[in-house]
């Protein structure tokens, strides 16, 4: 780093001279001395030390250091793992990481980097989602939140009586149970789950009505009843 503004400069007995002291980009002042004796109260990013009524030969000596900067990592629920959180104390110019991997049945929601929304700066690995900040020269704040996943319910029936619940949002692990009840002269036929026929062991009945349950949800739920009439002999003798 350029230490400052002039090397050697020849002055006249009496006169003023500003030295200005410029760190070097992602670089501060450590120290300054001058004639031997040290300088305090120095701006680090850089300032002007000013020598007056110059009586003799001076001297003034600069050392910098590598600026550092501070990421703090939180997060805002603890549904996931998220790597390097607290405070992250890294050397002008680095980049930096964290790896966001949501717990199951839930989801990365925001990441805000000083409280802005940059969703869009992740990146998919595996089931995780990676953020990166590059050539890094000032203090970031970052946040991570996590949403529980949900899923859509659609249930119907075809003629001949009623399901409950017929829509809903149900949570990623969840169960959920259902009441099928025919009306007069029908019959529970047969109950889909998302096109696949569940089997009548898996129905409860209670005379005509049935109950079945759909556990540890973690997709859509599309339900289909199907009714049938019911049909009796009538002998005659």
């Amino acid at each position: 780093s350029d230490v400052c503004s002039s090397d050697l400069t020849a002055v006249t007995c009496g006169e003023t001279l500003p030295i200005a002291i410029t760190p070097a980009p992602c670089h501060i002042i450590q120290s300054v001395q001058v004639n031997g004796v040290e300088w305090t109260g120095f701006n680090p990013a850089g300032d002007v030390y000013t020598f007056n009524n110059i009586q003799g030969d001076s001297t003034l000596t600069a050392t910098f250091a590598v600026a550092q900067d501070t990421i703090t990592v939180t997060t805002l629920n603890a549904h996931g793992m998220v790597t390097s959180l607290g405070e992250n104390v890294l050397d002008c110019g680095s980049n930096f990481s964290i790896t966001i991997t949501p717990d199951d049945c839930y989801a990365v929601g925001s990441v805000r980097v000083d409280g802005i929304i940059r969703n869009e700066w992740l990146q998919t690995v595996g089931d995780s989602k990676v953020l990166t900040l590059n050539d890094i020269s000032e203090n970031h704040s970052i946040s991570v939140n996590f949403n529980q996943l949900d899923y859509l319910l659609t249930a119907r029936t075809g003629p001949g009586g009623t399901i409950s619940p017929m829509g809903a949002f149900p949570v990623c692990g969840s169960s959920m149970t259902f009441t099928v009840e025919p009306i007069d002269c029908y019959a529970v036929d047969s109950v889909f789950v998302n096109g696949i026929h569940l089997p009548n062991s898996e129905l409860t009945f209670n005379g005509e009505m049935a109950t079945f349950e759909v556990s540890d949800i973690r997709e859509d739920l599309n339900i289909y009843v199907k009714f049938r009439g019911l049909h009796y002999q009538l002998n005659l003798t």
